[in-house]
């Protein structure tokens, strides 16, 4: 169960409870909505809810509940495109693919929220949804590449959600990434899946050579630096067979050296001065070739 940092007083604890239920409702109707094909607005109000809420609770029943939803949108086929589609099927998957949108933006705030449960329902919720879209057969994978980027994007540049930007405390540490978020990414998803590594780097390089956006946010490059230092382990094939998690087949050795050639040469010899001298043999091609 999730534990937040401060306790609320009992006339919040009402209107929190009503708050709660509030979501349940709505969550509810909205599951209705696609079973009988009616009308979906009340999914509007629901991630408005996550967007205004001040309430970790509210917020982290808002995360799930709008996951649930998104994964039956998902699992039926309403994120697909197709020229053939009628225009109100068209209309109804481009109305639903903003809102998927909207939602995966606030997710990616609550990354860098102020109460750590919230921060760790957003990741892996997150990363979840890839998931799903990734293995769904139901032409969705663009969307995939998508949330991947927005999520290497608030990784490195780290958006407050609004709730934590509303906080009297807010600004403590602002641009940075959050350790709790850092050691999980790197350990669980760059560390172990080597199709999210691949897209980490892309979506790295990218940004860096976006001077406007460096110059925004300056934390960018030391945010990267953090998580490669966490990355131990470069596996050539046959190792890499089963470590993809968007894909049943990982990108091959040669896909990979591609995307390595790109991010500045400084971060991974930075990286291998870091390591044993197995991990610098590992890397020393890669490094060569930048």
């Amino acid at each position: 169960m999730a534990v937040y940092g401060k306790s609320r007083p009992k006339n919040m604890r009402e209107s929190t409870d009503d708050a709660v239920s509030r979501v349940a409702r709505i969550e509810q109707e909205v599951t209705v909505a696609l079973n009988d094909s009616t009308s979906l607005n009340p999914l509007v109000d629901l991630i408005f809810r996550l967007s205004s809420t001040s309430d970790p609770l509210v917020a982290h029943k808002a995360i799930y509940a709008l996951y649930r939803i998104f994964v039956l949108v998902i699992s039926s086929g309403r994120l697909k495109g197709g020229k053939d589609q009628p225009d109100e099927v068209k209309a109804v998957r481009s109305w639903l693919s903003a809102r998927f949108e909207e939602y995966i933006d606030l997710l990616c705030g609550y990354l860098k929220d102020d109460q750590e449960p919230l921060r760790t329902a957003a990741l892996q919720v997150l990363m979840s949804l890839v998931k799903h879209l990734s293995v769904s057969k139901m032409g969705t994978r663009h969307m995939h590449e998508l949330c991947l980027r927005k999520w290497v994007r608030a990784l490195l540049i780290c958006p407050a959600s609004k709730r934590a930007a509303s906080s009297p405390d807010f600004g403590q540490g602002e641009g940075r990434v959050e350790t709790d978020v850092r050691d999980s990414v790197g350990h669980h998803w760059l560390g172990a899946y080597d199709d999210i590594r691949l897209s980490f780097l892309r979506e790295s390089t990218s940004l860096l050579r976006s001077d406007q956006s460096t110059a925004s946010h300056p934390s960018v490059p030391q945010n990267l630096l953090s998580f490669l230092e966490l990355i131990s382990t470069m596996p050539p094939p046959p190792a890499m067979e089963q470590s993809g998690w968007t894909r049943k087949h990982p990108p091959k050795l040669n896909t990979i050296l591609f995307a390595l050639k790109s991010p500045p040469a400084g971060c991974l010899f930075f990286l291998c001065f870091q390591r044993p001298l197995r991990y610098l043999l590992v890397h020393l091609p890669y490094c060569i070739v930048v």
